[in-house]
């Protein structure tokens, strides 16, 4: 295969999960990635016509995309200039993001069945992304949400920017989502609760807005969701929230909501009998007791 070929089977790839104008724009994280997976990048990744081969090259560029979208070069940990790289007890040692080494080796990635050596062609899907506290700043590319066997999106402690993009709803593995203390807004997308087996929603300390949708009652393996201090607003989905029966945080302080959570007081000794961590964590802002945003006698007003 010629470098010309090769070169036109990747975008030819890479064109069914970013649009071709960002791939061509060399002012965009996507050129940025195409351009570095194609010229710079040491595994050398070819093409061929097995879809195996398409999921390598995609997954490969998306994790290169995570690197030019949100700042790589000045995250703290095991980036390119320098960043020492922290030893992984499960994985062993991490190496850099953009290394010639398996992107399931770059630090802050997991993936599926990779416990011994693999070599550059196999594919792993990435089951896992924990990058806390690293220095990531802007948007979520949304090309992210083609990692479709994500379990756990774990990016709090940053500058992360802009909305949570509703391409999440394509993370149908999706258990664990935790991007408090980012800069993110916008409401969250409702395709979220449609991904059953989420147990942790993590979205505290940023300017999230709109309300709560009465939809989280289909999350049923819920058992940690943390909205404080956003901008929310509305009434809280009260019926809703009593159906979520491994419920063990509810942390809704430091927003806009209104209503009542005083029917979650009312059957929660009843579901301690069952369950004795039901609802251990449960705040709202309800200070002023002759007018609360939110009346609930058991809640830890804040």
């Amino acid at each position: 295969m010629t470098e010309e070929t090769r070169a036109r089977e990747i975008l030819s790839i890479l064109s069914t999960v970013s649009d071709v104008a960002l791939l061509s724009d060399s002012n965009t994280s996507q050129y940025g990635a195409t351009n570095w997976l194609i010229n710079m990048d040491e595994a050398f990744l070819c093409p061929l016509t097995d879809s195996n081969s398409a999921d390598r090259i995609t997954q490969r560029y998306v994790a290169a995309l995570l690197y030019f979208q949100l700042d790589g070069t000045n995250w703290l940990n095991c980036n390119p200039n320098g960043g020492g790289c922290i030893f992984d007890t499960e994985n062993g040692i991490s190496t850099r993001f953009l290394s010639k080494d398996h992107e399931c080796r770059w630090y802050g990635i997991t993936c599926e069945n990779t416990m011994n050596q693999i070599s550059i062609e196999e594919h792993h899907p990435i089951t896992m992304i924990q990058l806390e506290s690293d220095g990531l700043a802007g948007d979520l590319p949304v090309e992210l949400f083609e990692l479709t066997s994500i379990q756990k999106l774990l990016m709090e402690g940053n500058d992360i920017t802009g909305p949570l993009p509703a391409a999440i709803g394509q993370l149908a593995s999706l258990s664990a989502i935790d991007l408090d203390n980012n800069l993110m807004s916008g409401s969250i997308p409702e395709v979220l609760f449609d991904l059953a087996n989420i147990t942790a929603i993590d979205l505290n300390d940023n300017s999230f807005s709109g309300s709560l949708s009465s939809s989280v009652a289909n999350l049923e393996r819920l058992v940690v969701i943390q909205l404080e201090n956003n901008n929310f607003s509305g009434a809280v989905p009260e019926a809703s929230i009593a159906a979520l029966q491994n419920l063990v945080t509810l942390q809704v302080h430091g927003n806009d909501f209104t209503g009542s959570l005083q029917e979650i007081c009312n059957i929660r000794p009843d579901r301690r009998k069952e369950n004795n961590l039901y609802l251990r964590f449960l705040s709202a802002d309800c200070k002023d007791e002759d007018s609360p945003e939110v009346a609930c006698d058991c809640c830890r007003c804040l």
